[in-house]
C-alpha cells in the first residue's frame, strides 16, 4: 500500500471533493443533483493515453521502485479507478440500475471472495476503457431513440 499511496490519496481526494461539493450545491442553489447519477459519469477521453503511458512505464520496467516503475504503478491504479467507475457507470446505464437485492448481493460477493473483487473490478475497468473509443452509452441512446 505504500507503494501506491500517492494513487490512493488522489483517489480520496477525489471522493472528498465529491462528497464536500453536494452539500455545497445542495445548499447554494436547492438543486438535489449536485453530483448527479452515477450513469452519467463521464470524462475527457483523451485521459486514456495517461493510462496508457502508466502501462508502458510498468511494462518497460524503466527505473527502480522509486522511478519509472513507481509513477507507472501509481498512474495505472489511479486512472484504473476512475476507469472502473467509469465501467460501472456504463453497466449502470445499459442495465437500468441494480434493485436493492442486486446491491446486497454485490456487496456480499465482493466482502467475501477477495479474489471476485480484482476480477469485478479489473472487468468494469475493461469496460470504462472500452467506453473510450466505443462511447456506448451513446450508441445505446441512439438505438432506443
Amino acid at each position: 500500500q505504500s507503494a501506491v499511496f500517492p494513487a490512493l490519496l488522489g483517489i480520496a481526494s477525489m471522493a472528498g471533493l465529491g462528497v464536500a461539493w453536494w452539500p455545497y450545491v445542495r445548499l447554494s442553489s436547492g438543486d438535489d443533483q449536485g453530483l448527479g447519477p452515477l450513469r452519467e459519469f463521464r470524462f475527457n477521453d483523451h485521459l486514456v493515453w495517461l493510462f496508457i503511458g502508466g502501462v508502458m512505464l510498468l511494462v518497460l520496467g524503466w527505473g527502480d521502485a522509486g522511478g519509472g516503475t513507481g509513477v507507472g504503478v501509481n498512474t495505472v491504479v489511479f486512472m484504473g479507478a476512475l476507469y472502473a467507475l467509469r465501467g460501472a457507470a456504463v453497466i449502470m446505464f445499459v442495465s437500468g440500475g441494480l434493485s436493492l437485492f442486486g446491491y446486497v448481493m454485490v456487496a456480499l460477493g465482493l466482502a467475501f471472495v477477495p479474489l471476485l473483487v480484482l476480477l469485478v473490478l479489473t472487468g468494469v475497468m475493461m469496460v470504462g476503457i472500452g467506453d473510450t473509443w466505443l462511447d456506448v452509452r451513446n450508441r445505446v441512446g441512439t438505438l432506443t431513440a
